[in-house]
């Protein structure tokens, strides 16, 4: 894995997140939905000012290229998370481990978000 040292501001706004992921706790599965739908609704507006800022970035790509590519991949991404995610948040069961099951012990595995991750790119 390639690490390097991030400017002074993206440094400053990671621990800034992770003050408030903290301070919030696990957010609830409405929240979520909320959270994916603002990206979604954004990404959409935004689509016509994101190929062209991606077309002066790539020398001149063309329009389609981006839309297709990286909006409707993204949007593809975040739909099937938005429609998905409840199913990757609940618990899944585990067989218990002798002796333990003998007694009626059960055993699962409980997903929790552990913090604040930075993606760039898609």
């Amino acid at each position: 894995m390639t690490q390097s040292n991030p400017s002074p501001g993206i440094r400053q706004l990671l621990d800034l997140q992770k003050q408030a992921f903290i301070a919030q706790g696990p957010v609830s599965a409405e929240l979520r939905v909320q959270r994916l739908q603002q990206v979604i609704d954004m990404l959409v507006e935004s689509k016509d000012a994101l190929c062209e800022a991606m077309g002066e970035d790539f020398g001149g790509r063309p329009a389609v290229f981006s839309l297709a590519n990286d909006i409707l991949g993204s949007l593809s991404s975040l739909k099937h998370a938005r429609d998905h995610f409840r199913d990757w948040m609940g618990d899944s069961e585990r067989p218990s481990v002798k002796p333990f099951d003998m007694f009626g012990a059960s055993a699962w595995v409980r997903y929790q978000p552990k913090g604040v991750i930075g993606i760039i790119g898609t």
